[in-house]
């Protein structure tokens, strides 16, 4: 098993400067931004609580509550909210 491990890390090793390995493994689209924002600590202290209790990533969880308040509060080009 060790042996198949090291031998992945070779080959993605060699592969990392070629074409096909950035079209298969890096996406484009998918570029972080690193934001600063003000939370009350306790507030965020217990959801960083909740968040390692429940092996949740707590940049992921606002992620995902950002994609989901936008699907539900943005209208699209043809005036209709993008989540319904």
């Amino acid at each position: 098993m060790v042996l198949y491990i090291i031998l992945w890390l070779i080959i993605l090793f060699y592969l990392k400067d070629c074409k096909i390995y950035k079209e298969l493994f890096i996406n484009q689209d998918m570029q972080k931004k690193k934001v600063t924002i003000n939370l009350d600590l306790r507030l965020f202290n217990d959801f960083h609580k909740y968040c390692n209790e429940n092996a949740i990533i707590v940049s992921k969880k606002i992620e995902f509550f950002i994609r989901d308040f936008l699907k539900e509060n943005v209208k699209n080009e043809n005036g209709r909210f993008r989540g319904k």
